[in-house]
């Protein structure tokens, strides 16, 4: 961007309006370890901190940022004390190389920033005892970095496609996904333990997007871009162990997964669609052995599911929505909160042409039907003049918009 230095982010400054709530799918979300603060990152290159118990909006972060790509953010991270949050994703400083940046909770202050990454980050993780940040790239691998300076401490380049997910376990051994087919586990010591195809069922998934350690590290729980199955290996060796059920699932996909805090049930979501339109989650009990429950998601993409200490979890989603569920038992996940989409989503639904009132104070528009979200005042006939100058009427210039069909959303670029 111009007025930026060449190898450096984008300091000029830019128009944007502040909403309250991100306007683009919700990528990534991360938690402290006590549990009192989540952290989002978004599509719409804004970094935000949340308080869980009831979903009120902290701070806002605007990471460094330019035209087109430049500062969407596709992963995050909280460290163990909840004093730093880590960003990354399509921050590229010119024509240089990609970025992670370090900022202060407190203050939302930028305290480092960590370059020299060949592609876009696609997942940020924080070693249980807050001495390794873990790093996973479109091309290019994974880095690990020592956090006391963030000087690289290992590397593995041997990737044959994009890494979407690291997780690492209580004694600080590290899994990763790759859409080579492959997860890999390395020691405390990031020395590759193991490296195998993921079994993806008998439906043959090939690209494995998350694995997550259970809280003991026994278990590895697997979900799939391109395949409904989810799979639990084993967290030594990497052995198939068990699939979930995932009967009606017969479309999209569960991708996102997660433990519960106690290791008893598992939690999966994506682009699986119920019945009803909306993307559910889905909970086994018996660490994934027993039977399943659907529990109330998103109308997008379940994109990250995160359990709290008390049972219940945190979900972001493609929407953009924010929610938190109660502990299953009795009150069956209930919703405790959720936090919707700040516009109205109109892919699909917009026919073109645009109303206006006559005074120019509103505006409405031609939709095939009502968009989520959206709040549209009464339109008057083509061509009227309503009375008072404040009704809708056509434009004495026609306007016409584009935006038909549905978009899909990518889960990154690169």
């Amino acid at each position: 961007m111009a007025g930026a230095p060449a190898g450096e982010p984008p300091v000029a400054p830019q128009v944007r309006i502040e909403t309250g709530m991100h306007t683009a799918p919700i990528v990534r979300i991360a938690l402290d370890r006590a549990g009192r603060l989540l952290a989002s990152a978004s599509h719409d290159k804004t970094l935000r901190l949340w308080d869980p118990k009831d979903g009120r909006l902290l701070r806002t972060i605007r990471p460094p940022a330019g035209a087109g790509d430049e500062g969407k953010l596709y992963a995050v991270a909280l460290s163990p004390d909840g004093g730093t949050v880590a960003a990354g994703g399509w921050t590229k400083a010119g024509e240089a190389s990609h970025n992670i940046y370090l900022f202060d909770t407190d203050n939302g202050e930028l305290r480092r920033r960590i370059g020299g990454l060949p592609n876009v980050i696609l997942h940020l993780a924080y070693s249980p005892d807050g001495r390794y940040l873990a790093a996973t790239l479109g091309t290019g691998g994974i880095r690990v970095y020592e956090t006391e300076n963030f000087a690289q401490v290992a590397e593995d380049k041997e990737y044959g496609g994009a890494s979407y997910w690291a997780d690492f376990d209580p004694d600080g051994r590290l899994v990763t996904t790759c859409y080579d087919g492959d997860l890999r586990l390395y020691s405390s010591e990031f020395e590759l333990l193991q490296r195998r195809p993921a079994p993806g069922g008998e439906r043959g998934g090939k690209q494995p997007f998350s694995a997550v350690f259970s809280p003991d590290g026994r278990r590895i729980a697997v979900g799939f871009y391109d395949t409904t199955a989810v799979d639990v290996l084993s967290g030594d060796g990497l052995g198939h162990l068990y699939s979930p059920d995932t009967s009606g699932v017969s479309s999209g996909d569960l991708f996102s997964v997660a433990w519960s805090a106690d290791g008893e049930s598992l939690y999966a979501g994506g682009r699986y669609v119920d019945g009803t339109g909306n993307r559910p989650i889905r909970r086994w009990g018996r660490a994934g052995r027993g039977d399943y429950l659907d529990l109330p998601g998103a109308s997008n993409a379940i994109l990250q599911i995160l359990s709290l200490a008390d049972g219940g979890l945190v979900f972001g989603a493609a929407d953009p929505n924010l929610g938190r569920l109660g502990r299953v038992g009795n009150r069956a996940g209930k919703r405790i909160w959720l936090k919707g989409p700040a516009k109205a989503d109109f892919r699909g639904v917009f026919q073109g042409g645009f109303l206006i009132s006559q005074d120019g104070s509103r505006i409405g528009l031609r939709v095939r039907r009502r968009a989520p979200g959206a709040v549209l005042p009464e339109r008057a006939p083509p061509g009227a003049r309503p009375a008072g100058g404040s009704g809708i009427a056509t434009p004495a210039t026609p306007v016409r918009g584009g935006g038909r069909g549905p978009c899909r959303q990518r889960l990154g670029g690169h």
